[in-house]
């Protein structure tokens, strides 16, 4: 599972979006202390559940 930033994540939004769909492997975006994290997957990984 790969872990990133809110703000590395803005810089190369296009190239996790993709690695979501290929990888079907969640990605968690943190945020600044206090703010919680969430999870970015692809649709098809989505519905599967």
């Amino acid at each position: 599972m790969i872990c990133i930033s809110y703000i590395d994540l803005r810089q190369i939004l296009a190239h996790y979006l993709d690695e979501a769909v290929n990888s079907r492997a969640p990605i968690v975006v943190t945020r600044k202390t206090g703010k919680g994290s969430v999870v970015l997957m692809s649709e098809e990984e989505f519905f599967g559940w």
